[in-house]
């Protein structure tokens, strides 16, 4: 791969998940709901690992994090354990497995770059789906070995942003009831939808309300205490817009507070009624 101003941000990632392995590691525990701590390893061609072990021909979990046309990708086996739901996770597991290739961008990218995608899905074979997206020899292998078990993981980098036909496993649960849209609807609706990507959008987290009143608020000061009927462990509100749009955890992300989508809160539709004579 010919190296760009694009690509050189790969140049310090080996250095980068050294420096931030308790991060990775912690949000690694809360993605698969156990403790877990790793000893990285020095960066080794890709081909070497392909022609010296079999470990990664076996079904496994993928996580990508693309920044153009090229991705980084985290190939965690079957064995190291995965949970018994990573093939067929409820919303909010998926959830939890799409957010840890987004948090594990903020340690593994420089501040002034910015991964435009997430993903996290299961497949049947980890190194034939790697194969099939490498970029050239330059494609290296980061080993991260937990250090209670034998557990092992991979990052892979640089890897193809796109997804051969065929290689992407579907997960074993089919989802509930029919669907009436048609290829050529679907395709005009993604169109549609990309023209709006892009468009800034506001968005804030909103710790707690209360009303109170006026005198009260002339009263404030520096150094003033303001307590609410909530509980720190209830979840935050995320609102886009200024409307409600979903709920989450309040979590560390490195130096930074960040949010942990738990659920979808989507402010429900008021229809008029129509009063019975």
């Amino acid at each position: 791969m010919t190296q760009s101003a694009e690509t050189t941000w790969l140049d310090d990632l080996p250095q980068r998940v050294k420096e931030n392995r308790a991060t990775l590691a912690e949000t690694l525990s809360q993605a698969l709901g156990r403790p877990i701590e790793f000893n990285v390893e020095s960066a080794i061609p890709w081909s070497t690992v392909t022609t010296t072990s079999d470990l990664w021909q076996t079904p496994g979990l993928i996580a990508t994090m693309a920044v153009g046309d090229i991705a980084i990708a985290i190939a965690i086996p079957q064995t190291f354990p995965l949970p018994d739901w990573y093939q067929s996770p409820n919303k909010s597991q998926q959830s939890c497995l799409e957010t840890l290739p987004m948090e594990w961008s903020f340690g593994l990218l420089p501040e002034d770059t910015v991964a435009d995608a997430y993903e996290a899905w299961p497949v049947a074979d980890l190194q034939s789906h790697l194969n099939s997206r490498l970029i050239d020899a330059d494609t290296h292998a980061l080993p991260l070995y937990a250090t209670e078990g034998a557990g092992q993981l991979l990052l892979v980098f640089p890897i193809s942003r796109k997804v051969a036909p065929g290689e992407r496993d579907e997960p074993l649960a089919a989802p509930a009831g029919p669907s009436f849209q048609s290829a050529s609807s679907s395709a005009s609706s993604a169109s549609r939808l990309d023209r709006i990507r892009k468009l800034p959008t506001q968005v804030s987290v909103r710790l707690a309300e209360k009303r109170i009143s006026v005198g009260q608020l002339l009263a404030i000061t520096p150094g003033s205490l303001i307590t609410f009927e909530k509980s720190c462990e209830d979840l935050l509100d995320l609102y886009v817009n200024n409307q409600r749009y979903c709920q989450g955890e309040a979590v560390k992300t490195g130096e930074n507070f960040g949010i942990k989508i738990t659920s979808l809160q989507l402010e429900p539709i008021r229809t008029s009624k129509l009063i019975d004579h």
